[in-house]
């Protein structure tokens, strides 16, 4: 794992920002911004590409007003340079097609819900390992 990375965290539930975080921050991250508004961390990802300063990871939670996690996939795919950034998707869906689309549309992974601190970390540690 590299705890350089920024991360950002996007979900419009604040119970499990609070959990990702409790769990990053226990793992050693400590550059971790947290949204619940899928166009203002649009926003915030194109920003921080603009101030050099890019994120690396970003968890996506796939069910959310205004914007779904498949919108915000697709409008990273299409206006954010993302050669470095890895879209980790937080779901309680498990259909294999859902899976394949997420994938298609740039997702690098994703954690099923309810997870743990471990499948957290193995999937960070999976992207270490693709970088």
């Amino acid at each position: 794992m590299n705890l350089s990375d920024r991360i950002l965290i996007l979900d419009d539930s604040r119970f499990a920002v609070e959990q990702l975080q409790r769990i990053l921050t226990s793992l050693g991250y400590k550059d971790v911004e947290t949204f619940s508004k899928a166009r203002l961390a649009l926003e915030r990802l194109e920003s921080a590409h603009a101030e050099q300063r890019p994120f690396q990871i970003v968890f996506l939670d796939l069910v959310m007003p205004e914007m779904t996690g498949m919108d915000f996939l697709t409008a990273v795919r299409n206006h954010i340079q993302r050669d470095h950034l890895k879209v980790i998707v937080v779901t309680s869906e498990s259909r294999a097609n859902l899976i394949l689309d997420l994938v298609e549309q740039g997702a690098f992974n994703y954690v099923k819900k309810p997870y743990t601190p471990k499948q957290i970390e193995g999937v960070l540690k999976e992207r270490l390992l693709a970088s």
